[in-house]
């Protein structure tokens, strides 16, 4: 982001800039076809045009991934700032919500679960493998020796959760581990490594969402229910972890 913008500028440059690489990347597919179309009748202008055109859909693919990354991490800025997007329409609050419901499905909890499952049995296997020729990388080191902590998270994750913080800063830990570690470029100290994990799990077990009255208030349709429900069960299996925790 630049010096000086806000987020949501970002997210609405980059929906755009995202949209535009779509519709030219279709126009790139109607040229394709037309090029097919041309070789029996004009075979190195036709070669030319369909050249052309998987290159451009290339390079419009490239974009938009880009782009739908860069409004990605707009909107996750956003949701770390408690941006409010309850009861607005506009196109930053609509790309806000968007994300917090992808943030929040249970599909991409129990994903994120996995990944964190997988990264930790990659270490393993890096401490317990004799030979350094076929000794597995691990992404992110300092998981073993936080490995109780990483079970619970885990745990937490599959159980659902309504707080798109925690899941976004486990997303930002699993594909962007060296983020993860100080922002100098050093090697971060697994203190800190720990510290993110606790407050992953302190968002997870008492989630600072926005309320299931504020959700149902401003979310009247299905999409407001269902967050509500989801809200609702995620804090009383929460709520019993932390009871069995206790004892």
């Amino acid at each position: 982001m630049a010096k000086g913008t806000w987020h949501g500028d970002d997210l609405i440059r980059s929906l755009a800039s995202e949209q535009a690489a779509r519709q030219r990347r279709r126009m790139w597919g109607v040229a394709f076809v037309v090029g097919l179309i041309w070789m029996p009748f004009h075979v190195g202008l036709g070669d030319t045009v369909a050249a052309i055109a998987v290159a451009g859909v290339l390079v419009d693919t490239a974009i938009a991934w880009y782009q739908s990354d860069c409004a990605n991490r707009a909107a996750d800025a956003l949701i770390a700032e408690r941006f409010s997007w309850l009861r607005r329409e506009d196109p930053v609050s609509t790309a806000v919500r968007k994300r917090v419901e992808t943030m929040t499905s249970r599909h991409r909890c129990q994903e994120l679960a996995g990944l964190l499952r997988w990264y930790l049995r990659l270490e393993y296997q890096e401490s317990a493998s004799s030979s350094p020729r076929c000794r597995p990388v691990p992404p992110i080191r300092g998981l073993v020796a936080n490995r109780l902590l990483v079970d619970e998270i885990a745990d937490l994750l599959q159980r659902g959760t309504v707080e798109p913080r925690a899941t976004i800063l486990t997303e930002q830990l699993l594909r962007r581990p060296l983020d993860a570690t100080n922002g100098d470029g050093t090697s971060a100290s697994p203190s800190n490594l720990t510290t993110n994990l606790l407050h992953i799990k302190e968002l997870l077990i008492q989630p600072n969402a926005h309320t299931p009255a504020e959700i149902s208030r401003a979310e009247p349709r299905n999409r407001g229910r269902d967050l509500a429900e989801r809200y609702e069960t995620a804090a009383a299996m929460n709520r019993r972890w932390s009871r069995h925790d206790r004892r």
